[in-house]
């Protein structure tokens, strides 16, 4: 299985948006770095063990999805694990991965 990361449009216009503002500290975005290249070199199962990024299930509207914080206060990515199957010839390949779906401040 092959696991890549993938921004949905909503999320690379929003990280887009807070990173020209200087809305969102640099710290929230090294730590999505680091978050990205962990799942595409270890796994997500692997990322979701690490305790610096606080991994947890969401509930309400957001349930089937999954939260990491990117600071210790506001910063989160909301993300949902995928699998798509290609058939290539008498193989089939699985391909798993995590789109990304919102990098927003997170409202207590």
């Amino acid at each position: 299985m092959i696991s890549e990361v993938r921004f949905a449009a909503k999320a690379e216009r929003q990280l887009k948006k807070y990173k020209k503002k200087r809305q969102i500290p640099d710290h929230a975005i090294d730590k999505l770095e680091v978050w990205i290249e962990t799942v595409e070199e270890f796994g997500i199962g692997h990322a979701q063990k690490v305790p610096k990024f606080h991994d947890h299930a969401l509930k309400g509207e957001w349930q089937g999805f999954r939260s990491i914080y990117l600071d210790m206060t506001t910063w989160r990515a909301i993300y949902q694990i995928k699998v798509t199957t290609n058939q290539d010839g008498d193989e089939t390949i699985e391909i798993e991965f995590v789109e990304v779906e919102e990098v927003n401040p997170h409202e207590y």
